[in-house]
């Protein structure tokens, strides 16, 4: 497997799902297919490449509060947290990238499910609020690690890896 961290500037607006859901569909049922955030001030982000051989390439976007990235990116959440989960399905054989109105349609080749968000919330008083959000793009086959490497320059800013495939591989083995 092979495997790439980097820094990113956070968005302020990510959305990912099927083009003509956000045609289509709006309110709870549009929220119910598609991941679309409008991020606070105080996120950060760091994204992920995976690329496991031949049709297993992903980009894992985590999107979370400054100083609790590196929690979600090892997979865990705090007690106080419920996590809510949704697959990002498509139907026209292509899903819509949007990161602060960089876009992009990308052809999957077929229809199915091509993602899923992971949403962590807390609750104050009553109110629901946003913690962190950890949103995976499967790559269609035809896409490996060089591809999605300018994937991650078009769609963020202030790009800066913090370990590459020989450093992420020895960090696995530890």
């Amino acid at each position: 497997m092979k495997r790439e961290i980097y820094s990113v500037k956070c968005p302020s607006h990510i959305q990912l799902g099927d083009p003509m859901y956000f045609e289509q569909f709006e309110g709870e049922k549009l929220s119910r297919l598609v991941g679309d955030y409008k991020l606070p001030n105080d996120f950060e982000a760091r994204v992920v490449l995976e690329e496991n051989g031949i049709e297993d390439s992903k980009m894992i976007v985590y999107l979370a509060r400054k100083g609790t990235i590196d929690t979600y990116m090892k997979g865990y959440m705090y007690e106080t947290q419920v996590q809510k989960g949704k697959l990002i399905g498509v139907d026209t054989a292509a899903y819509l990238l949007n990161i602060d109105g960089r876009t992009d349609e990308i052809d999957t080749g077929g229809d199915g499910y091509w993602g899923d968000c992971q949403e962590f919330y807390h609750t104050h008083k009553g109110n629901e609020y946003l913690d962190a959000v950890v949103m995976t793009v499967i790559m269609p086959e035809f896409e490996n690690l060089a591809s999605m490497k300018g994937r991650i320059q078009y769609f963020f800013k202030e790009v800066s890896p913090l370990c590459d495939q020989v450093e992420c591989s020895e960090q696995q083995m530890k």
